[in-house]
């Protein structure tokens, strides 16, 4: 699914498998102060929970405890949070067609920063900050799996 987020500064977008996915990138990013508005008709959208809710909004739609979810969940979280990304739907399209055309990694890692760079208006780096968690969580998630396949032999 792909959604807007809903934040006072600059307009950003990401994409996520399902609602929990974007509901755990929403929390992270914005602590219950953004929202994702989801962009397919009749999608549901992660609301803003400023004054609290959050935890019961998720027991209402999801058969598993909030608590420990991101880490349960870390590779498709990162995933979701390197695609959050300034701009308007045609901004991503140019963002996503150059990224994929790039396979060196230090160089994507330039042109992503350089992008936010470019289109970050605000002192609030939304973007940076999702990408600055999705390699905490990459990392987390890459120490589980050799954990875990240790584990299993």
């Amino acid at each position: 699914m792909f959604c807007e987020i809903i934040n006072p500064s600059d307009k950003a977008f990401f994409e996520a498998g399902d609602l929990k996915i974007a509901a755990l990138v929403t929390f992270l990013i914005g602590g219950g102060q953004y929202g994702a508005e989801a962009e397919e008709e009749g999608a549901e959208s992660v609301p803003i929970f400023l004054f609290g809710g959050g935890e019961d909004w998720w027991n209402d739609h999801f058969d598993e405890p909030m608590e420990g979810a991101v880490d349960r969940h870390a590779a498709s979280v990162a995933a979701a949070l390197r695609t959050v990304c300034y701009g308007d739907v045609t901004d991503r399209r140019l963002f996503d067609s150059a990224l994929a055309a790039i396979d060196d990694p230090v160089k994507r890692a330039a042109f992503v920063a350089e992008w936010n760079d470019r289109h970050r208006t605000s002192l609030n780096d939304i973007m940076g900050r999702a990408h600055h968690i999705a390699g905490k969580l990459e990392t987390f998630a890459a120490r589980n799996a050799a954990g875990g396949a240790a584990g299993a032999e």
